[in-house]
């Protein structure tokens, strides 16, 4: 089989996000003979590696594109296409006129959703908004939260439509990380389809798993993973939640440490400040990753919103129990809470504070949890993740 991946970014395989989910399963086909092309809208940088592919077109989006895309996919004999565009712009440019081509062409085309549907609509708290236009960074956004704020959510919903009927419309199948979401999708695209939806989960980021017997070395340590960017991330809460973990004498030799790097660096150097923190450590980007989830015994996510959460599954892998707020629906299909992990369904700080210290507390509680997460975390293996993918594109090709 013959698969072209559209993205906006060439692809690298030390990035995040789509590009990320893109290089896992390009890989994970081509170890299965299938052959995989890509297109792109912006190359990488040139110090950066590039993933392998067996022939690569950078898009011209121009008026020339209809050809250009189907002379790619005529010499190439592409089977299928995954669209795996983002930005609402390039879906504009990009899909309707793929569409037209693989009519003639015979290419059956698979667009997705690597995200939370309405999302787009869940703002910054005011705290944050403030922050932004004080220090003059993330203006346009910090505007379009106010509106937000202020207008109707069946407003903001009618105001999406338009952008979520675009993937459903110019494809011949529409994937999305959780069944879950097929309810909050149609609840803003309005009547699509049904049978037009297929849920398929992000795959593991790591081949193997840390060995069991590691998981009586862990550390005292919480640990989140994550761009510090407010407003999906909402690492505030997080700060305030152990501020009041803090205040706990019997967990004081306990730490948090949080890993990564992005645009609201300095909001959260001042509150961690303001709020007088002691055991936390804001170290930015780190080089490697994993030896963190190796020494870390609890995993902390305050989300806003996720598409699916894959740092939650990475710290699966390395025995690290996760504690989630409950904000988004994929979250379910990771997490049982109790069995290997921790759900938060009350909003409240003081809540999450308290789940969190009795997970602090309960060696023999988070030791079993780290086990079954390492063990069910399994069914998400590039492999298996892979063949649910091949799954639809024979059944799509089949259906020809």
């Amino acid at each position: 089989m013959n698969i072209l991946f559209l993205t906006e970014a060439e692809i690298s395989p030390i990035q995040g996000g789509t590009e990320h989910i893109t290089h896992t399963l390009s890989q994970a086909f081509r170890a299965a003979g299938h052959r995989c092309f890509l297109g792109f809208i912006n190359p990488i940088a040139a110090d950066l590696q590039s993933t392998e592919f067996e022939g690569k077109m950078c898009m011209n989006l121009g008026q020339s594109l209809h050809a250009q895309l189907l002379r790619f996919l005529e010499d190439n004999a592409i089977d299928i296409v995954v669209v795996n565009l983002v930005v609402k712009k390039y879906k504009q440019a990009v899909l309707p006129v793929l569409y037209k081509a693989t009519r003639s062409q015979g290419a059956r085309v698979v667009a997705c959703y690597h995200a939370m549907p309405g999302e787009d609509i869940i703002p910054s708290d005011w705290a944050h908004i403030g922050y932004q236009l004080r220090h003059h960074y993330g203006v346009a956004q910090a505007l379009k939260d106010v509106f937000i704020h202020l207008t109707p959510l069946c407003v903001n919903r009618l105001l999406l439509r338009g952008k979520y009927r675009l993937s459903p419309k110019y494809s011949d199948a529409f994937v999305l990380l959780s069944k879950n979401f097929y309810a909050p999708y149609r609840a803003i695209a309005g009547d699509v389809r049904h049978d037009h939806f297929h849920a398929i989960s992000s795959a593991l980021s790591y081949a193997d798993n840390m060995p069991e017997t590691k998981i009586s070395q862990k550390k005292r340590t919480v640990l989140i993973v994550s761009r510090q960017q407010e407003r999906p991330k909402r690492i505030s809460k997080a700060l305030r939640v152990w501020k009041l973990i803090e205040q706990l004498p019997d967990l004081k030799d306990w730490t948090l440490q949080i890993v990564g790097g992005g645009p609201d660096a300095g909001y959260y150097k001042e509150l961690h400040s303001r709020l007088g923190l002691q055991r936390c450590a804001l170290l930015g980007r780190q080089p490697a990753i994993e030896p963190f989830y190796e020494d870390a015994s609890i995993f902390m996510m305050t989300s806003a919103y996720e598409g699916f959460g894959l740092t939650l599954t990475e710290a699966q892998q390395f025995g690290c129990v996760p504690i989630v707020q409950n904000t988004y629906a994929s979250l379910t299909d990771i997490i049982e809470d109790g069995e290997n992990g921790v759900i938060v369904s009350s909003p409240d700080d003081e809540v999450y504070a308290s789940r969190l210290a009795e997970l602090m507390r309960d060696t023999t509680q988070r030791d079993a949890m780290a086990h079954a997460g390492l063990r069910m975390c399994r069914r998400f293996e590039s492999d298996k993740i892979a063949q649910q993918w091949l799954n639809l594109f024979e059944q799509l090709i089949a259906n020809d």
